[in-house]
């Protein structure tokens, strides 16, 4: 995915390096894999052996290879994890907060908040580590457009507001964020993806094997990745 003019790719599966928004080899392919994130403030994860670093633009190594998962960075912090426990970094690969918490899982900082899971409760938590909101469940995403998904029980994901209520009830296998007043859903009977407005109102019915978010591309035509059963990827438009 091309973020902030650069992509991970690689040419025969094995080898992974950064091209540019014109296809062109900037940092060679000699890393076991790029996130698929992407750079991010700057910032990449890459692959050595089984642990996950980070490198600038040039290739340069910021933080050797580590840790199990590596998140992106927004900014100054990203989320990380060895053997299962999530924390935060800074540039320096030093812990973000004093005496942080371990978490369950923790997602990247949008808008200044992340979102952090433990013991069956989902938390946003600010740059200083501080709870600004907390509710019960098993996972969630960052609020966008006004709305986070939160997994209230296994198989069973819905949307709240900023005050932590659901606007949306809790009635989706899986749900993504809110992108251009659309979000991706899974329906619990055909196991099949399409889309919901804010009201949760189906306006696009559940016929893919995958969905994600809708962008925009021009004016008021919105595009999105799906798969269609049994067929390859593509692309869906709609107008907003």
């Amino acid at each position: 995915r091309l973020s902030e003019g650069l992509a991970g790719a690689s040419i025969d599966g094995i080898h992974w390096g950064v091209i540019d928004s014109k296809g062109k080899f900037v940092i060679e392919p000699k890393f076991a894999r790029i996130a698929v994130d992407g750079f991010s403030s700057g910032a990449a994860a890459f692959l050595k052996g089984s642990r996950w670093g980070y490198i600038d633009s040039k290739g340069n190594v910021l933080i050797e290879p580590q840790f199990h998962f590596a998140g992106p960075f927004d900014g100054e912090f990203a989320p990380v994890a060895v053997a299962g426990k999530f924390t935060f970094i800074d540039r320096t690969g030093k812990p973000a907060f004093p005496a942080q918490e371990k978490y369950e899982y923790a997602s990247n900082f949008k808008d200044g908040v992340a979102v952090v899971v433990l013991d069956k409760r989902v938390s946003f938590i600010d740059r200083e580590g501080k709870t600004v909101l907390s509710v019960q469940g098993l996972g969630g995403f960052p609020f966008n457009e006004g709305l986070a998904p939160i997994m209230a029980d296994y198989g069973s994901c819905g949307f709240i507001d900023p005050k932590g209520a659901f606007v949306i009830p809790a009635q989706f296998p899986m749900a993504w964020s809110f992108s251009e007043g659309l979000a991706a859903f899974n329906d619990a009977k055909t196991n099949l993806w399409g889309y919901i407005d804010r009201s949760g109102k189906i306006v696009i019915p559940p016929t893919f094997e995958m969905a994600y978010s809708f962008m925009k591309i021009s004016g008021d035509k919105l595009l999105a990745p799906v798969k269609e059963p049994n067929k390859k990827w593509g692309f869906i438009t709609v107008l907003k």
